[in-house]
């Protein structure tokens, strides 16, 4: 099993790589790709400081054991850590994991500074910029949370 620093450590290169791509790289270089790699390090972000969170959790005991599946893991931290954390709304961090799985598997269209992806259940989803800062916001406050908690 993996160190919870490592996971966290990682968690948190991943937001401020999303972070640089989306508040200084794409306003200057205007490239199209960027914008989806800024959505990829940050789900990647979500992801790590969720598990991360959940291994400290099974390490003190807390909970049995982690899911294997990252769906899973979040599933399960939405369903039992909401309240804990004081999620108001959790359902932006399920709306950000499927923006960004139907931005692999689905057909995208990039256009200046935002996405429009094409899902194979042929449902439009797009998200711009503001969105995507408003989604970076939104991560660095979860995982200061977490960060908390685990130290």
């Amino acid at each position: 099993m993996e160190s919870v620093t490592d996971v966290l450590d990682d968690a948190k290169r991943e937001l401020r790589l999303a972070d640089h791509i989306t508040y200084v790289t794409f306003p200057l270089v205007k490239d199209k790709k960027l914008f989806a790699s800024a959505i990829r390090h940050l789900n990647q972000s979500i992801i790590y400081m969720i598990k991360a969170f959940l291994i400290n959790e099974r390490l003190y005991k807390r909970i049995r054991s982690v899911p294997i599946d990252s769906g899973l893991q979040i599933r399960f931290f939405i369903d039992t850590y909401k309240k804990f954390f004081k999620i108001s709304d959790a359902q932006w961090i399920i709306d950000f994991i499927r923006v960004s799985k139907n931005l692999e598997t689905g057909v995208k269209v990039e256009r200046e500074d935002e996405v429009f992806i094409l899902t194979s259940e042929l449902e439009s989803i797009r998200i711009g910029l503001p969105q995507l800062k408003k989604y970076l916001s939104l991560a660095k406050t979860l995982i200061n949370k977490i960060d908390g908690k685990i130290k």
